[in-house]
């Protein structure tokens, strides 16, 4: 039997369009490269596949692209969500799909930034200090993250709101602990590499903790 509308949290009409684009991308991608999404999510919680993944970058990059651009749309639409429900009037005479859109540019932009800036240092630098392998890791498991919140997010557009809200928990959640698991992975490989810990703690700092106090405060 059909929810009625008015008690579904989300399911704007323009919505159907950004969940069809992403699953026709990850279709595409499928296609293309058959095993490819099988070992991204093995990889992403097993350094050595993770490794072999990365020296083969060169071979999969129009997928990660793909997967990214998931990742940019999902996570727009879970900071969308998250604004709709605390803040139903945040956008006056902005059309919610053009706050989507820039929420989700957004989203990319900063982790492009990110990436320029995590090449930038290990330039100055002189040195990997292995900056490449975290880029990577940051990268690869911002793809999953995107698959993962596919279909917590359509379950958030499509459900009744208590379904839809505990979906949402469930999606900012599982951002969290992708989140921390980054950061915990990133420091045992810079510190099995020899960073002193002072630099790897002014790192987090700078690109990881700070970046998310300026975008909560934004968003606040």
């Amino acid at each position: 039997m059909p929810i009625p509308r008015q008690e579904l949290l989300l399911a704007e009409d323009w919505m159907f369009f950004v969940f069809l684009i992403c699953i026709l991308l990850i279709a595409w991608s499928r296609l293309s490269e058959p095993g490819q999404l099988r070992r991204m999510v093995n990889s992403a919680f097993n350094i050595r596949l993770m490794r072999q993944e990365m020296r083969e970058e060169t071979q999969h990059r129009i997928t990660r692209i793909i997967y990214l651009t998931v990742f940019s749309f999902m996570t727009g639409m879970c900071i969308y969500a998250t604004l709709r429900i605390t803040a139903p009037n945040m956008t006056p005479g902005i059309h919610p799909a053009l706050f989507f859109l820039v929420l989700s540019a957004s989203v990319g932009l900063i982790y492009m930034g990110k990436s320029l800036v995590v090449r930038l240092v290990s330039h100055i630098a002189a040195g990997d200090f292995s900056l490449s392998e975290y880029l990577y890791s940051l990268l690869h498991l911002n793809q999953v993250s995107g698959i993962l919140l596919l279909p917590m997010m359509l379950v958030v557009a499509y459900s009744a709101q208590k379904a839809a809200s505990a979906a949402l928990t469930a999606a900012a959640a599982m951002l969290g602990l992708m989140l921390l698991y980054r950061w915990f992975r990133g420091v045992i490989s810079a510190l099995s590499n020899g960073v002193p810990l002072f630099y790897i703690f002014f790192y987090l700092c700078t690109l990881e903790i700070l970046p998310l106090l300026v975008i909560a405060k934004a968003i606040r």
